[in-house]
């Protein structure tokens, strides 16, 4: 389950530090030129399920302990954003922030990176 899968919630869990409902997003995408509009395309559209599996309810419904808590959709991602990348966070936060959603985002380095 990645990004490229705007079928299905890669992961769910109550953040132990914030206690917001934590919805993961794995992303293993590139940020060259030549695939950048792709990857926003496919990061906007994973996010869309998000926002829509969180205000229809059925998070609640999939995890009753998210009643009641903000919630934060994290993107894990393999490689850093780009500056296009990182104003999408930004524009999509904008949109949210009338909301209990938060977009946020974290790099995490594989052993190939290292």
């Amino acid at each position: 389950m990645a990004v490229t899968n705007p079928d299905s919630i890669d992961g769910i869990q109550i953040n132990k530090q914030t206690g917001a409902a934590l919805l993961l997003i794995r992303d293993d995408l590139g940020w060259s030129e030549k695939v950048e509009y792709a990857h926003l395309m496919a990061l906007q559209n994973k996010v869309n399920l998000y926002v829509d599996f969180v205000e229809s309810g059925r998070l609640f419904s999939e995890m009753p302990a998210a009643k009641k808590r903000p919630v934060e959709i994290l993107v894990v991602f393999s490689h850093a954003p780009t500056a296009q990348g990182e104003e999408f966070f930004r524009v999509v936060n904008d949109i949210l922030k009338d909301t209990d959603i938060r977009l946020s985002y974290r790099v995490e380095e594989t052993e190939a990176q290292q």
